[in-house]
């Protein structure tokens, strides 16, 4: 129900909604209100699904933070939290395929980064098998399994800070993250009283722009329905007292 609710709560969640009040609206002959509603919904496609609009929301979320360097002072930093994104088991498709592009590029980043953190261990939390999943795809880009841990009973980012704070207690570690969702989750770990060092992930959004991205897209509204979650999620930790 929560995740049925979530829908209607981004872009093309309205999009959808008006669209659908649209279609009704034309079944009982309600045809004024019909144009109404699908001349609201073709407004705001035409206005999230532009690049120029869905790149400056996302942006603005995922230059809070800069990438992560190996000369930024990290002598002595010995763990890595990666949050976990979505994951499942599929026999028929192999390991790298179970994962989506979240994960993937969560592991990539932390891949990278165990090349000059030679000693650190990684720490991969989540819900469910996904951590376990991430995991094995970790270890297949050659980190060892000894140095994985897997923690599998948070569903959400602040659940990851609490159990990440029991976990690591007042260690420095880096924390792996998309890059328009790094704000959230410091703030997050944050509260928890841990100060992590960022290392973002996935940059999506770009600043030199081409013809292309002035035109509607479904990728572009992707993008604003990213950026509107991310918005949204910070509005209600900051509520719920988790930010």
């Amino acid at each position: 129900m929560i995740e049925v609710i979530k829908i209607f709560l981004i872009p093309s969640g309205w999009i959808l909604a008006l669209s659908v009040g649209g279609a009704t609206c034309l079944l009982i002959k309600r045809r004024k209100i019909a144009v109404r509603l699908f001349g609201g919904a073709l407004i705001l496609y035409v206005f999230f699904a532009t690049g120029i609009v869905s790149f400056w929301l996302l942006n603005n979320l995922e230059t809070r933070y800069p990438y992560l360097r190996e000369s930024d002072g990290l002598n002595g930093v010995g763990e890595v939290v990666v949050l976990a994104g979505y994951a499942e088991t599929n026999p028929i498709l192999p390991l790298s395929s179970e994962v989506n592009f979240v994960s993937a590029f969560r592991l990539i980043e932390t891949r990278r980064i165990i090349n000059f953190l030679h000693e650190a261990n990684v720490l991969i939390t989540g819900n469910g098998e996904v951590p376990a999943i991430m995991g094995r795809l970790l270890t297949s880009l050659g980190v060892s399994e000894s140095r994985i841990i897997l923690e599998n009973q948070s569903s959400n980012t602040f659940e990851s800070a609490v159990q990440v704070q029991k976990l690591i207690k007042d260690k420095q570690f880096i924390l792996v993250t998309s890059a328009g969702h790094m704000p959230r989750a410091m703030g997050a770990f944050r509260k928890m009283g841990m100060n992590p060092i960022p290392a973002p992930a996935n940059f999506m959004s770009v600043k030199q722009y081409e013809i292309t991205h002035f035109f509607p897209s479904p990728l572009h509204l992707s993008y604003s329905d990213l950026a509107v979650h991310e918005y949204l999620g910070i509005a209600w930790y900051r509520l719920t007292n988790r930010l």
